[in-house]
């Protein structure tokens, strides 16, 4: 059995049914069994996550007191997630593209202003900046094992377009939402400066479920939520599978070694 306890923003919610039904199903003998506990960092009980003085925040101790409370065996973080449809949805008035420097040979929108890729990472860092200070305080707050989800893919133009009225200006959605492949570069670029602030502070990075990736590079169409930004149970149910093969992984090789 495993025992963990999860912390995060609105992708959580996907994750945290995915593993409910995990947990419901008629799992085969030899399958990992989990109970996890999950908490929602918008949750006014919690708030405000981080106390104390700038240069110095630290979590909220209702938050530490979670993390204590029962012998957990990992911890699981669902931060942030959404910046990248900050841009790619309600994006900039001029159109813009960038080269993505882990996959410079995708082609690049005609027309548009080719804007530095540093820029477009420093602004979505920008909007990450709560988010990572949270997963840093998780990260000095316990011994634990810590693991941060990454974001689902953004979902198809088409189903964006489904769901205007959740935007401010849904009027303009159509014209302002960026094209698919840009908004998978966004995606991309998010999740590299996800990845690499979890490597610095020791904190183990999971890959969306390959399966729920298109060929496009957008969510597929089995992990679509009910809205325009967020995956379902059954990409959460995925998800939960690569948790525990992770953690699992991940304890074989400390014995190993």
């Amino acid at each position: 059995m495993y025992r963990f306890i999860a912390f995060g923003h609105s992708h959580i919610v996907a994750f945290a049914k995915g593993a409910y039904e995990y947990q419901a199903a008629d799992l085969p003998a030899e399958a990992a069994r989990v109970e996890g506990r999950f908490l929602y960092l918008y949750d006014p009980a919690y708030n405000p996550v981080l106390q104390g003085p700038p240069e110095a925040r630290e979590l909220n101790p209702k938050l530490r007191e979670q993390l204590a409370e029962l012998p957990w065996h990992f911890v699981v973080l669902v931060c942030g997630g959404n910046e990248h449809n900050v841009l790619g949805i309600v994006r900039n008035k001029r159109p813009f593209d960038f080269v993505l420097s882990s996959a410079p040979d995708l082609p690049l929108h005609p027309g548009y202003e080719l804007v530095p890729e540093a820029l477009i990472r420093e602004v979505l860092k920008h909007y990450m900046a709560d988010s990572l200070e949270t997963m840093r305080a998780f990260r000095a707050a316990t011994e634990l094992p810590v693991m941060q989800l990454e974001p689902p893919p953004p979902l198809p133009n088409r189903r964006v377009l489904a769901y205007p009225r959740e935007f401010v200006r849904a009027s303009l959605l159509r014209a302002k939402i960026a094209p698919e492949l840009i908004r998978y570069k966004l995606w991309r670029l998010e999740s590299d400066i996800y990845a690499k602030f979890c490597k610095e502070f020791d904190i183990d990075y999971l890959p969306a479920p390959f399966d729920m990736v298109d060929r496009n590079g957008m969510l597929a169409e089995a992990g679509w939520g009910s809205d325009a930004t967020h995956a379902n149970p059954r990409y959460g149910m995925e998800v939960m599978k690569d948790v525990i093969e992770l953690y699992a992984g991940a304890q074989e090789a400390r014995v190993s070694s």
